[in-house]
């Protein structure tokens, strides 16, 4: 308990003030009801105080306390249900008008005197805005005014009695007011800032049971100062909770059209709302203005903000506050000018009302694109039908015919028929009279037939390319021009992994990239950092399209860069992010490795073991093979995963069966696909059924001659049981094949 004695004359004899402990913020809810019974003796006793006088140290005082130490006004729960009549879905009107008073405005119970007419509720600045959003909607909406209920207590609850103030003024006499701060807020600020918190609670089960009661129905929501509060506070719960997930606050928000804030005390500085009135952008609201971390309304497009400069509520500063009191010999005057009959309010009412008649049931509010996504084949036609749609959500029709197409960013539509000229995400867009809608398109690479070839050619002037040559005609076409080699095609046919160089070009080394397969939307999946590193070779697809193996070459080891130094190493790169996990550390393993059916395994070549057999993980290593002073390259497992196809470094290609030990540890001999060839052969690639292979060998010249046409590259194909190969190809430098197998 402080105790105070104030001078001698200051007042009768010397007073002792006893001040309670800082209040809890809020009233319960028996006090609210306590409230509601006595709301006339309020009335009165406020009444019986409108002649006191307050000093400019009095109000700015007792505001910054009613802000600063109390912090946020609480925010609402679950939504109360009010007692009223249910109403029936004959009775609901197309828009429901629901506003707050302001501060000390009557409620709908009480008669004009001298007109014996009964107040709407709303206050005469709300009824402003409502009387002339009616008048526009001209009958054209049936519309119906709620008024929020609750007791907009009046600002004279912060007002001090002449003894309180003469006890104030002791305080400021003898140096401080801290005493007189918990005094305060329980006598006064309690009342006036649990008025706005029962506000919100009121306001939201208004909301809440009209929206159950009347599902078609639109919202116009509004506030005149404490009641502008109300109702910034309440679009905030609905968006907090919508941020959660909450499909109910969701919902609501679409509902509410509108919302009007009259001299909104949580005006923010800069605020996103449609503005209105004479204050300056920067004005903030008195709760904006003294408490740290307010926020903006959360629907800017569709709430209006009006405030005039000078008015103590939203447009607060110290010297607002001061200029206030000395231009009102009364007392301080919180709205310096006033709303009522004011025609910037009206014309809100006005502005809401056109948005309302652009929302009536029958008008087309935006189209229905359907398909709304899609995927084609790049080149391939997709129809559309478009289908009205009003505010609420109901179809007018099909207006497939009346509706404009287009599609973007490449290709054509014809009437309702878009076509996509490239791979890739489209948009494609209905318009009709100004309406509109989209839809999405994803069209991917074509794709290349099964038993298609991909492969690289070396033109003469030593440049590397990727081609592929068309199963069915033996055509072919270039799929790159900046160079690019060791290709292979993904297990669906639409990708292409292969290895070409590093896009810095500071960078001289050699990366993965990948490629749609019909040559388009190039990609480097692991560009280097730092650059010079290591350069990529022979990347191999898994079966299930995620990961490619590759071998890197670090040229630069731990000692610097050193030609004998260099080692290789299998890594496998995710397909999707290019991240790169380690398979050996031996130094001594290369690739390409070839995927085990089931994607679990890998077989490659590291020294000094030969051709090996491995987890995909690099544990369990163990020798696959062994030849007579032959080394085993390339290899590639057969889709039954019972066999395994090699090079060699002496000639032909050959094959090792499960029975031969690739399965166990025990190594066995290679057999011979072919009789003994003439010449080098490389690359073996299995079709997708197993019953051939396709290589790149030399020209097999019939009299062994040594001529530039016989030593030239180019592809061949052979029975999977082995005999005489095919030639596929002409142009001399093909090499590296990969097989389309879907």
């Amino acid at each position: 308990m402080a105790v105070i004695s104030f001078p001698s004359g200051f007042l009768t004899g010397t007073t002792i003030f006893a001040l309670p402990g800082a209040m809890r913020f809020g009233i319960g809810s028996e006090r609210r009801l306590r409230r509601r019974n006595d709301r006339g003796k309020h009335k009165a006793e406020n009444s019986r105080q409108a002649g006191r006088r307050v000093s400019a140290f009095l109000i700015a005082f007792a505001i910054v306390v009613s802000f600063a130490s109390q912090g946020a006004f609480a925010s609402t729960g679950s939504a109360m249900t009010p007692a009223k009549a249910t109403t029936t879905a004959a009775d609901c009107p197309a828009v429901i008008f629901i506003g707050a008073r302001g501060s000390g405005e009557k409620d709908a119970s009480k008669r004009d005197p001298t007109t014996k007419v009964k107040d709407s509720g709303l206050g005469p600045e709300l009824d402003g805005l409502y009387q002339q959003m009616a008048a526009d909607l001209n009958d054209k909406l049936k519309v119906r005014p709620l008024f929020v209920v609750y007791a907009a207590a009046d600002v004279k609850v912060l007002g001090l009695s002449k003894k309180e103030a003469a006890q104030l003024a002791g305080y400021i006499a003898v140096g401080g007011t801290a005493g007189f701060v918990d005094y305060y807020v329980k006598k006064h600020l309690n009342e006036y800032l649990a008025s706005i918190d029962e506000g919100i609670k009121s306001a939201t089960a208004e909301l809440t049971t009209e929206a159950t009661q009347c599902p078609n129905a639109r919202f116009v929501l509004a506030g005149y100062s404490q009641g502008a509060l109300v109702m910034h506070e309440l679009l905030l719960n609905l968006s907090d909770n919508a941020d959660k997930g909450d499909a109910a606050s969701q919902a609501l928000l679409r509902r509410i059209t509108a919302t009007a804030l009259i001299a909104d005390p949580g005006r923010k500085s800069k605020t996103a709302a449609m503005k209105s009135g004479t204050a300056d952008f920067s004005a903030q609201g008195i709760k904006s203005f003294l408490t740290v971390g307010e926020r903006d309304v959360p629907t800017p497009s569709s709430t209006y903000d009006i405030c005039n400069l000078g008015d103590f509520v939203c447009d607060f500063s110290w010297a607002v506050l001061l200029d206030s009191i000395a231009g009102n010999s009364s007392g301080f005057n919180v709205h310096k000018y006033s709303y009522q009959n004011n025609q910037l309010v009206r014309n809100i009412g006005s502005k809401i009302a056109t948005s309302l008649l652009g929302q009536l049931p029958g008008v087309v509010d935006h189209l229905s694109i359907s398909p709304p996504t899609a995927s084609v084949t790049t080149g391939t036609p997709q129809t559309y039908t478009a289908t009205a749609i009003d505010p609420f959500n109901k179809p007018l029709g099909d207006v497939t015919a009346e509706t404009t197409f287009g599609i973007s960013p490449d290709g054509e539509c014809k009437g309702n028929v878009c076509t996509p000229a490239l791979p890739g995400p489209h948009t494609v867009k209905g318009v009709r009279d100004l309406v509109s809608g989209i839809a999405t398109l994803t069209a991917t690479p074509i794709h290349p037939p099964a038993g298609d070839v991909v492969y690289t050619v070396q033109d003469t002037n030593g440049l590397q390319n990727i081609w592929l040559r068309h199963a069915l005609d033996g055509s072919t076409v270039q799929l790159t021009t900046n160079g690019g080699q060791f290709p292979d095609v993904s297990p669906d046919g639409t990708r292409i992994a292969y290895i070409a160089a590093d896009p810095n070009p500071s960078t001289p080394t050699y990366i993965t990239w990948l490629m749609n397969s019909d040559g388009t939307n190039a990609t480097a999946l692991d560009p280097q950092t730092p650059a010079n590193t290591y350069s990529d070779l022979s990347p191999r697809w898994s079966p299930d399209g995620t990961q490619i193996s590759i071998t890197r070459n670090y040229a630069w080891d731990q000692f610097g860069y050193n030609n004998n130094n260099g080692y290789s190493d299998l890594f496998i790169l995710s397909a999707s992010t290019g991240t790169a996990t380690e398979v050996t550390s031996d130094h001594q393993s290369y690739g390409p490795a070839s995927w085990s059916p089931d994607g679990q395994r890998l077989a490659y070549y590291t020294r000094p073991m030969g051709l090996a057999v491995a987890n995909k993980n690099g544990s369990n290593v163990h020798a696959l093979a062994l030849t007579e002073n032959t080394q085993l390259y390339d290899p590639e497992w057969a889709p039954s995963g019972e066999r395994i196809y090699v090079d060699t470094d002496t000639a032909g290609i050959r094959y090792l069966d499960s029975s031969d030990g690739f399965v166990t540890p025990a190594p066995a001999p290679a057999q011979w696909l072919m009789p003994v060839p003439r010449f080098r052969d490389y690359y073996p690639r299995v079709s997708a059924d197993g019953s051939t292979v396709v290589f790149a060998g030399f020209d097999r010249c019939p009299d062994n001659a040594i001529t530039n046409t016989c030593f030239g590259f180019n592809l061949f194909t052979v029975s999977s049981s082995g005999g005489i190969p095919t030639q596929l190809t002409s142009t001399t430098g093909a090499f590296t094949p990969s097989l389309v197998k879907e």
